[in-house]
């Protein structure tokens, strides 16, 4: 062992840095997004390819990214969107929805949606031309918007979470309009039977609001969000027994 007969010199002890409670949150928020892998449709020219007259897509924007030149969608700021691309094989209504993918949501909690859909070739954001967007149509946070397509034109779609927030959702879109429903009846022991339609297989609610003047009483009824319905169906909500009155409405989502 060789020992230095030079005398060290003596550095003063470093100070210790400040760092506030803002940007400590920020540090931290930037480096759990770090470590999500970037989704394959985050960059505009990785788009989803869509085809058909309807589909759904189970996804999720953490990891997710805005580009340089991107626009704000809906007139949200966002940060972290999705791209799907769809080129029309029919003239008429086409409906987009978005909604949260866990099934124990609303009620526990929801992933606030953006949604702008665009024409242009896609070479680039500057060649988009925004058609349609849309915040929170869709029920408890989520998006819905229609539009008539056009044969032959392709449409750029896009999906951002609001003020840059970060979860899981779920795509949909089909040919036609939102589900509506055809009939109520009031049954014999008080319960309620729904007559709805709807133009294709993505996720349905059914809510309920004794209170047409209280835009905050609607509330899901129970075993009213359905997955798999499609066409013309029945659905019945024993919630109603012993209630007056209820008013009905079922939205994709």
């Amino acid at each position: 062992m060789i020992l230095s007969s030079r005398k060290a010199d003596r550095c003063p002890p470093a100070r210790p840095r400040r760092i506030g409670l803002a940007a400590l949150l920020a540090l931290t928020v930037a480096g759990v997004n770090s470590l999500a892998a970037a989704p394959s449709n985050d960059a505009f020219v990785m788009a989803t390819v869509l085809s058909g007259t309807s589909a759904s897509d189970s996804a999720s924007n953490s990891g997710a990214g805005k580009e340089t030149g991107e626009p704000d969608h809906a007139g949200d700021v966002g940060g972290l969107s999705l791209w799907w691309e769809w080129t029309a094989t029919f003239d008429g209504p086409v409906t987009f929805t978005t909604e949260t993918s866990a099934s124990n949501l609303p009620e526990g909690g929801q992933l606030d949606t953006l949604i702008a859909v665009y024409e242009g070739d896609g070479s680039s954001h500057a060649s988009l031309s925004v058609i349609a967007n849309d915040d929170d149509t869709g029920s408890n946070l989520s998006s819905l918007l229609i539009l008539n397509a056009e044969t032959g034109k392709k449409y750029l779609i896009a999906v951002d979470g609001k003020n840059g927030a970060a979860g899981d959702f779920h795509f949909c879109f089909f040919r036609g309009l939102p589900a509506r429903i055809d009939d109520l009846e009031r049954l014999g022991d008080g319960s309620t039977r729904l007559t709805i339609t709807t133009a294709a297989a993505c996720r349905l609610r059914i809510e309920a609001n004794p209170d047409l003047s209280n835009p905050a009483g609607w509330t899901r009824v129970p075993s009213g969000r359905l997955n798999d319905q499609v066409g013309t169906f029945q659905f019945t909500d024993a919630s109603s027994i012993g209630q007056d009155a209820l008013f009905y409405r079922v939205s994709n989502p």
